[in-house]
């Protein structure tokens, strides 16, 4: 997950609260530690995390006592954390506001070619790839190396590999690795290109 200018500043904004030394490893290791809390929640889609308890019993350990008192964090069990000043809100609301200023729909005479984008959903994840043969095969291929059930949600055929690119680009805010993104990233697709489009 790529995470925004305004996220880091709002993750220097909390070590400051909770005070920790400017200098030295523990800095280091708090800003990882909630870089990581950060990213993990976008992922999830709230702002609620499971922690294991290993991480806080030996790296995180120093740290804990004071995110607690300083209600950067809040315990809800055993396993699982509450992060206060994560906003997933407004990182959306964010993405909604410069969608609604520039073109609502590609123009996908641009992108005519010989092969496919398609769309493949793996639990709250999509893969949005490109292949110039059997979309069958590819989801195949892209099972064998998967210890989850895969689907194929769609595809948009007749296009052009430039096409993979300008969606990895349109839909950054949603990316988690390579060319895996939030599921959520459909309900913006299915706005963005023209229904003609894609085959399901």
């Amino acid at each position: 997950m790529k995470l925004l200018q305004s996220d880091f500043k709002k993750i220097n904004e909390t070590m400051k609260t909770i005070g920790v030394s400017p200098l030295g490893t523990v800095k280091k290791t708090t800003r990882k530690f909630l870089i990581n809390l950060y990213r993990s929640c976008l992922i999830k889609g709230n702002s609620e995390i499971e922690i294991a308890p290993k991480e806080w019993n030996t790296l995180y350990a120093p740290i804990k006592d004071k995110m607690i008192s300083k209600n950067i964090v809040k315990q809800i069990d055993n396993d699982t954390y509450q992060i206060p000043f994560v906003d997933i809100s407004g990182r959306k609301w964010k993405y909604d506001t410069l969608r609604d200023n520039r073109k609502k729909c590609f123009n996908m005479d641009k992108y005519k070619g010989d092969g496919m984008v398609y769309l493949i959903i793996c639990r709250n994840f999509v893969k949005i790839g490109y292949t110039a043969r059997s979309v069958v095969e590819r989801l195949m291929g892209l099972q064998v190396g998967s210890p989850y059930e895969l689907s194929l949600w769609g595809t948009v055929g007749d296009i052009n590999e430039s096409f993979e690119h300008k969606l990895h680009q349109r839909y950054s805010a949603f990316r988690v690795r390579g060319e895996w993104f939030e599921i959520e990233v459909l309900s913006y697709i299915t706005k963005d290109i023209p229904i003609a489009y894609i085959s399901r």
